[in-house]
């Protein structure tokens, strides 16, 4: 059916999760040797099946992607701590294997996932990635890699111990296990029960995602008979005296894993014996109600008592290192008492530990075959017995990680110090671990691990007496809640980003004797990075200079041209003409500091300031932003570079080319960053050059629905907004378009930028005059005056105004063809003419229109139009034909074999309106 499914297992400890796996395995193994057998084929088989295991363990929780981590190291057969030069060259090898010469473009995504070194080409593909854009690519990558290997042969996937999962292992489970629903995969999830609710809250979402290929079971207690039946497999059908049996089907309680114990402790006590001919087993003496005592746990213990002093020295402090560990931190922790090689060697026979590998530095590595056995003897040790083995442990750690440690280890030394009781350093190795989950958008690590410092920074305040100490640790609780500021503004949670904002203030005050906490909180300020309202910016400014006279007063460049631009950036927000000063300002500072990004953002900022106002100077800025690009390898200032060289194609009216190499170009980067907010304003520009410049309106409308999903939560949505209705007009779905405008209103009203009122009431003066309602023409001439009111008081461009002459001039011809009183038409006609000669002159004042209401072929063919209505047949002929060329020069930009060349002339309705006069 090429379909596979999701398994939910699920039970308590010990009641055989991971020996059902394993016999589910040996089933096909068997199978696929008796079909082999049947064939008679000798050699060795290859599985009818691929599986792949990866496991989640108690002290991972804080490690992004640990579930993954563990499951790509099982299928390159490596282990975590090998010398990452030998995974790096595996996992090369097996992706060429998997992809052949197409592994280059995934390989590198894979290799970020398991925190290998790149270089050369692989580093290029990463380098620039914000951190979401990497996480959305390794999770692409993981889905791709998937697939690949269900298409060689089907695949089960089995995920174990799921309540110790990382959040970015479920939600990159989450994303990926749809496969099951079109491929042969088959994911086992298994977990114990009543694992929380964070768990069943991913349960109960993939339930509801991929209904009818989802399954649970639960595991519960074995039957009496059932475990009779274990018993038999294990040692025999008449071994054990019935009496016997019946006891063992008590005290178990119906757990398969205390049967394995119980026989376990007969066979170490020698009451259970093997014949070494025959193979059977047998009992050396009568079975005692003594040897079948003890629950499960005391069992367990049981075994770890019967070792000698080094053995149980050994396994307790592997133990305290966590579930794997490794040989030569144990021989650290040991010191010079004794070797742990011959310890680990009889745990390892013992069934308690298994070797897994060998790290390069921290020597075997090793885990504990069940958490069962790792709890017991942990909880062997008293407590200020752990204390001091996890101090050691870290101490130990903390000399690997200086040089080598990746987050996983930070996140572990944390782990350590914290059970250790050593606050001040727990809180160095979270905060570490919060940076470096930041850094690839583990967005609820990085939370949780911000969170845990604040918590050891409220117990170590509360503890500080000396000044001097009090104030290190509130500027340790500045940088640690400017870490999580960023991360609230990352992920568009604005609300608890105002009160994280307001907390830096406060701690800056109470650091007052250094102005430079002062500085960054004030420059941190949503009011200074997100102000959209006139109060908003007056509050913002009030801020910035205070800023900027700190900045000046400590003689601290950096924030003082921190500081300048925003203050030109807030400025140009509400036309104060000031801020090109400001921003020549700003850009000396950052040539005498010799900081290229910034001179380069300074003057594409400078470039859009004076924009289609002066085009002389703005190309004069823009070419010098071109002459630092080649000393810039941010992608973000590249984004406003292209913007800045695409403002020109749209003036020479090459939208062909605007759309191709620059817009589309700039979506590109915009998704390879990760910049999802960007994207969806991007996205409407592309739809917005695609659908009303050049006609394919459907596929327009598409995109711009998909760019208002990704900016809703920002009042800019307003933009995507006037293009879905703008383009609903455009295809005669004028209510439709006129709901969006009514929706859209409010948010013209509290932006700052008039430019969206304008654009909203010229909008809907085309979509009243593509309606043709005689009310609608009446309401076009007073919205006319609305914009053009906007236009006088040098709230937005002449174009505006221009653009809504002509709409007035066609809503005066409508009407003056819909009456019947003579006076009343020629009255109407003539102010169509004005109408129409006004928007020529101010199109010849620019020499271009750069707007997306209007075109430069529609202010020539409004005015031939109305000189024509008004019996000036041979001047209204030169404007038609003055249009026409307008219009077949930009038609000529569009290549041959280019769609758009069709959607170009028949689909938008002025073009139509043009080559008919034309004919």
């Amino acid at each position: 059916m090429g379909q596979g499914g999701v398994v939910f297992l699920t039970g308590e400890v010990g009641i055989g999760k991971q020996a059902l796996i394993t016999e589910t395995r040996q089933y096909f193994l068997r199978q696929d040797a008796l079909m082999a057998n049947a064939r008679g084929m000798d050699e060795a088989v290859p599985e009818s099946l691929q599986w792949l295991f990866g496991r989640c363990r108690s002290f991972s929780q804080s490690w992004p992607f640990s579930l993954w981590f563990d499951l790509i190291h099982n299928w390159l057969g490596v282990y975590s701590g090998q010398n990452p030069e030998e995974i790096y060259a595996r996992l090369k090898e097996r992706c060429f294997e998997l992809w052949g010469e197409r592994y280059h473009q995934l390989f590198p995504y894979l290799a970020e996932l398991l925190r290998l070194p790149l270089e050369g080409e692989y580093l290029e593909k990463v380098r620039f990635l914000s951190a979401e854009a990497l996480r959305i690519k390794i999770g692409e990558t993981v889905q791709e890699w998937l697939e690949s290997l269900a298409q060689q042969k089907p695949l089960v996937v089995v995920l174990s111990d799921l309540e110790f999962a990382d959040p970015s292992s479920l939600q990159l489970a989450r994303n990926v296990v749809g496969l099951a629903s079109r491929r042969p995969i088959l994911f086992l999830m298994l977990y114990r029960s009543g694992a929380g609710q964070e768990l069943e809250t991913f349960v109960a979402a993939l339930k509801g995602a991929l209904p009818g290929i989802t399954e649970e079971i639960q595991l519960k207690p074995l039957r009496e008979a059932d475990i009779h039946q274990l018993i038999f497999y294990l040692v025999g059908e008449h071994t054990l005296p019935e009496e016997t049996r019946q006891l063992l089907v008590k005290n178990s309680e119906g757990n398969p894993s205390y049967i394995v114990e119980i026989l376990r402790s007969l066979l170490e006590k020698k009451v259970l014996i093997r014949d070494s001919e025959t193979g059977e087993w047998r009992l050396s003496r009568q079975v005692k109600a003594q040897d079948l005592q003890g629950n499960l746990n005391r069992l367990v213990q049981a075994r770890i008592d019967r070792l000698d002093l080094n053995e149980r020295q050994v396994i307790q402090m592997a133990s305290v290192i966590g579930n794997v560990f490794w040989s030569n931190v144990l021989q650290m922790m040991v010191g010079e008492q004794f070797l742990v090689k011959e310890p680990l060697q009889a745990l390892a026979k013992a069934q308690l530990i298994e070797r897994r590998g060998r790290h390069p530095e921290l020597g075997t590595e090793y885990s504990f075959r069940t958490d069962l056995i790792h709890d017991v003897v942990y909880e062997s040790l008293l407590k200020h017995q752990r204390e001091a083995l996890h101090l050691r442990v870290a101490s130990i750690l903390e000399e690997f990680v200086q040089t080598q440690g990746g987050i996983e280890h930070q996140a572990l030394i944390a782990y350590h110090y914290r059970q250790a009781g050593e606050t001040q350093k727990e809180l160095f190795y979270v905060t570490w671990a919060a940076e470096k989950a930041r850094e690839v958008y583990a967005v609820e690590e990085a939370f949780h691990h911000y969170n845990r410092a604040l918590e050891l920074l409220d117990q170590l305040e509360q503890k500080a007496s000396e000044p001097d100490r009090l104030e290190a640790l509130l500027s340790q609780r500045f940088e640690v809640l400017n870490g999580r500021l960023a991360l609230r503004y990352l992920t568009g949670d604005f609300e608890h980003a105002t009160a994280d904002a307001r907390a830096l203030l406060e701690i800056a005050d109470r650091l007052h004797e250094q102005p430079i906490w002062k500085i960054d909180a004030l420059l941190n300020q949503p009011a200074v990075l997100q102000a959209d309202t006139w109060e908003a910016v007056q509050e913002a400014l009030e801020m910035v200079e205070q800023a900027l006279g700190l900045s000046r007063q400590i003689d601290d460049r950096y924030r003082e041209m921190f500081a300048l631009m925003a203050k030109s950036r807030l400025m140009f927000l509400v036309n104060n003409l000031e801020a090109f000063t400001v921003t020549q300002e700003a850009l000396a500072l950052a040539r005498e500091l010799g900081d290229p990004a910034t001179q380069l953002s300074l003057l594409i900022e400078l470039s859009n300031a004076y924009g289609m106002e002066n085009p002389e100077l703005s190309r004069k800025y823009l070419d010098e932003a071109l002459a630092l690009r080649d000393k810039i390898s941010d992608k973000r200032i590249l984004l406003d570079l292209l913007s800045a060289l695409g403002e020109f194609q749209e003036r020479e009216g090459n939208y062909y080319r605007l759309l191709t190499d620059f817009i589309g170009k700039r979506l590109e980067i915009c998704q390879e960053i990760g910049d999802r907010l960007s994207e969806g304003f991007i996205l409407m520009y592309y739809a917005q050059v695609e659908g009303l410049y050049l006609g394919d309106y459907q596929a327009a409308l598409e995109r711009v629905t998909q760019a208002l999903k990704l900016t809703e939560k920002v009042s800019g949505s307003l933009y995507p907004m006037l293009r879905i209705a703008q383009l609903q007009g455009c295809l005669g779905m004028f209510d439709e378009g006129l709901e969006v405008l009514r929706r859209a209103e409010p948010l013209c009203k509290r932006n700052i930028l008039k430019i969206g009122e304008a654009g909203r009431l010229l909008v809907t003066m085309i979509l009243y005059n593509r309606r043709g309602r005689v009310e609608d023409y009446r309401a076009v001439l007073g919205l006319a005056e609305e914009v053009r009111q906007l236009a006088d008081e040098q709230r937005v461009s002449r174009q505006y105004k221009m653009a809504a002459c002509c709409e007035a001039s066609e809503a005066h011809v409508r009407l003056g063809l819909a009456v019947e009183d003579e006076e009343e038409r020629a009255t109407h006609l003539r102010k169509a003419l004005d109408e129409s000669a006004t928007a020529l002159e101010i199109y010849r004042t620019y020499g271009f229109v750069q707007i997306i209401e209007c075109s430069s072929e529609e202010v020539l063919f409004r005015h031939g139009q109305t000189l024509s209505l008004n019996g000036n047949e041979e001047e209204a002929g030169e404007f038609f034909s003055r249009a026409k060329e307008e219009l077949l020069r930009k038609y000529d930009f569009i290549p041959p074999d280019s769609p758009y060349r069709r959607t170009f002339l028949e689909n938008i309705r002025i073009h139509r309106c043009i080559l008919e006069k034309g004919r």
